[in-house]
């Protein structure tokens, strides 16, 4: 690919495919509570691999393709994670935030999904602070320290780790 456009493409892919890999290894080490969920976003990670092999086209379908080998097609879902279900645990984390300037906050919810690749966050300049605050959550995947405390103010968190029911 010799366009920008292209190259940019495949950046933004490669960055959605480290983040997949990121969810993964979290859901994988503390919360594998959901063993369906731990292998649907196994396969996410298999998709987009497969979206970025195909983005890359026939010109570098050689040594220049990472994943030249992989299968395209889902492959069965690993019979180990049944065994994972007899040890669920469930996960609860809470988030306690105030939109101190919901106009600047609407705003960084677009930025921070241009960011991403995406067009905007779907939040209109009137959206009700949960809907703010909803829609950096699915942007980002969830760090809230991490903004503007003038814009959203982290307030704290609060967590329980059990056995699932």
């Amino acid at each position: 690919m010799n366009s920008t456009d292209g190259e940019q493409n495949l950046l933004s892919l490669a960055d959605e495919i480290a983040q997949a890999v990121q969810r993964h290894a979290l859901m994988a080490d503390y919360a594998a509570d959901d063993p369906g969920a731990l292998a649907a976003e196994a396969e996410s990670i298999r998709t987009l691999m497969e979206c970025y092999s195909n983005l890359l086209g026939d010109a570098k379908e050689g040594a220049g393709n990472p994943f030249r080998e992989m299968a395209t097609t889902p492959h069965a879902t690993d019979p180990n994670l049944r065994d994972i279900a007899k040890n669920e645990i469930e996960l609860n984390v809470s988030y306690r935030l105030a939109v101190v300037n919901p106009g600047k906050a609407v705003d960084l919810a677009h930025n921070r999904a241009r960011s991403k690749g995406e067009r905007s966050a779907c939040v209109a300049p009137n959206s009700v602070d949960s809907d703010l605050v909803s829609a950096l959550f699915v942007i980002d995947g969830w760090d809230p320290g991490e903004y503007d405390q003038e814009v959203v103010r982290f307030l704290g968190e609060s967590w329980e780790c059990r056995f699932a029911k």
